[in-house]
């Protein structure tokens, strides 16, 4: 009997389910970034980012709060990171949006995740 990863496991849990992958470039400013399906909301699996100036960038769900704050990073300039959500963020509501807003400079930004 051989044991799967937990990347393994990940895989065969969203199998069947129709992924997404978000891309946009942000300016020093606030932008929607996922728009679910009516009647559905997102689930977030992964983050990648980068930044043209040091800047900080806020991914959060619907509003900018500290509740609803997926993530907030301070990040140098031609920085970027890779978030790899080992639980997946569900939007606090249907038809929630994904938003980011960015400092300055410019963010280049990919989500991938499904909808529910």
């Amino acid at each position: 009997m051989s044991l799967l990863t937990e990347r393994e496991l990940t895989e065969r849990l969203v199998t069947g389910l129709n992924m997404v992958k978000k891309s946009a470039e942000v300016g020093a400013t606030t932008a929607t970034l996922w728009t679910p399906t009516t009647g559905t909301r997102f689930v977030l699996t992964e983050i990648i980012l980068s930044v043209t100036a040091a800047s900080t960038v806020t991914v959060f769900d619907a509003t900018d709060t500290t509740a609803n704050r997926i993530c907030k990073l301070a990040l140098a300039a031609n920085g970027g990171c890779v978030i790899d959500l080992k639980t997946p963020v569900r939007a606090s509501a249907i038809n929630g949006l994904l938003r980011v807003t960015n400092s300055a400079g410019t963010c280049y930004i990919t989500v991938i995740g499904y909808e529910e």
